[in-house]
């Protein structure tokens, strides 16, 4: 589509991607995957419908169905493109999300 936004996954995202998935293997053998693909669909999403909702002064979050994971973006609407800044598991304390 023409008026999708590009999507830019900062370094840390996928850092914070894979860690999660790893925990999630720890769970249980191969779920690490499942959970790494619903973040990359939901994160794909983001190209035709950005503007979720908006948390933290500029940045926006998508929580992901079924598993406590929230995508953390900032949308530049000039340039049209969605900045993955983080990948959160939920469970985490927020106050090292900030701190990040």
């Amino acid at each position: 589509m023409a008026n999708e936004f590009n999507i830019r996954i900062l370094k840390k995202a996928h850092q914070d991607i894979q860690n999660i998935s790893k925990w999630y293997d720890l769970m249980e053998a191969g779920l690490g995957q499942i959970v790494k693909q619903k973040v990359r669909d939901s994160i794909n999403k983001l190209a035709e419908f950005p503007f979720f909702q908006i948390r933290y002064n500029d940045v926006y979050c998508k929580p992901l169905r079924n598993f406590p994971v929230t995508i953390h973006y900032k949308i530049n609407e000039i340039k049209r493109i969605v900045s993955i800044v983080a990948v959160f598991h939920d469970r985490e304390d927020s106050v090292k999300w900030f701190r990040k």
